[in-house]
């Protein structure tokens, strides 16, 4: 996949490939900011963060997941998402 992106954007992935963190850098007349934003998935916690600078929200799917109802596997139904269990 490409994706063209300005040259004051850079982006990468995490070492685990479950998150994306882009840095963005701003020169507003004499001032230079650099802005970094990520979103990285954590299945083994069961955790979704998305984060701005030093933000960060976490979202805990564990709340979500019915474990032990559907032979092997946890549904995560107010998202529609399945996730299998070993």
């Amino acid at each position: 996949m490409v994706i063209s992106i300005p040259g004051s954007i850079y982006c990468r992935f995490d070492p685990s490939c479950l998150g994306l963190e882009c840095c963005v850098n701003i020169k507003l007349f004499m001032v230079h900011l650099s802005i970094k934003a990520y979103v990285r998935i954590d299945p083994c916690k069961l955790e979704f963060v998305i984060g701005l600078n030093s933000w960060n929200y976490t979202v805990n799917f564990e709340q979500y997941i019915e474990w032990g109802k559907y032979n092997g596997e946890a549904r995560i139904s107010d998202i529609g998402l399945s996730v299998l269990t070993m």
